[in-house]
């Protein structure tokens, strides 16, 4: 790790927390030890070739901002917080080479990493200006209960006036060796301020039950929120991650 007599106290604390998720190169293996959870390994990186290194990844980091979030709408449009959502990572990046940056190279501005995590806290909060309109047949409406729910996860509000998402559900029913099953193949389409689809995704959930088909829809319902939370937010809601 590099040091210096200069480093930012602000910065120091959150290193040691990236140093795991940060690419070296250039290093030499100074020292090995064996710890209670695995082999920790101490390495030397010349100074000038770190900072460098740590530069080039902060540009390439702050370029993709940049790119994410160009031609966006409004403040609260849903263009701006999907910009929002997809330039996050990139955010992450960029306080990463920040606080390596801060932490080596003592002419580095901290202020610059304070912006980074400022915009990081305005993305993570910004679906707190998000609302949905859920739009279902009445006979999905324990979809739509369970779609709110799923955005609730995600600080997004629910409500009339919101941006609409249309939910269209085709549900099957059969009998298989003495169990009731039911499959949900579930269609959902987000519309735009004209009534124009701007994303859509599908997820065929299946649920089977000894008891009834009523019990076996709700089995199909949990295999759906599995499937949505290991989806994500943006995947949920039919939104390209780039």
């Amino acid at each position: 790790m590099v040091r210096s007599g200069s480093t930012d106290r602000y910065s120091s604390s959150h290193v040691a927390e990236q140093v795991s998720r940060t690419e070296f190169r250039n290093y030499v293996v100074d020292k090995t030890a064996q710890g209670g959870q695995g082999v920790y390994v101490l390495v030397k990186v010349d100074r000038q070739a770190f900072i460098t290194d740590a530069e080039q990844k902060l540009s390439v980091a702050e370029k993709e901002v940049a790119r994410l979030m160009q031609h966006t709408g409004p403040q609260n449009s849903i263009d701006k917080f999907v910009a929002q959502q997809k330039a996050l990572p990139w955010i992450e990046k960029e306080i990463v080479a920040a606080q390596m940056l801060a932490g080596a190279d003592a002419g580095f501005d901290v202020d610059r990493l304070r912006r980074y995590e400022d915009a990081r806290v305005v993305a993570k909060t910004a679906s707190e200006k998000v609302v949905f309109e859920l739009k279902a047949k009445d006979a999905d409406k324990d979809i739509v209960r369970r779609l709110g729910d799923y955005l609730s996860k995600y600080s997004i509000r629910v409500g009339k006036g919101g941006t609409p998402l249309l939910i269209d559900t085709v549900a099957n029913q059969s009998e298989v060796f003495g169990s009731d099953t039911v499959q949900l193949r579930v269609h959902m389409q987000v519309l735009d301020g004209l009534g124009h689809g701007i994303a859509s995704s599908e997820f065929v959930a299946h649920g089977s039950s000894m008891q009834d088909h009523r019990a076996a829809r709700q089995a199909a319902l949990a295999d759906l929120e599995e499937q949505l939370d290991e989806a994500g937010l943006l995947a949920t809601l039919g939104f390209k991650i780039e």
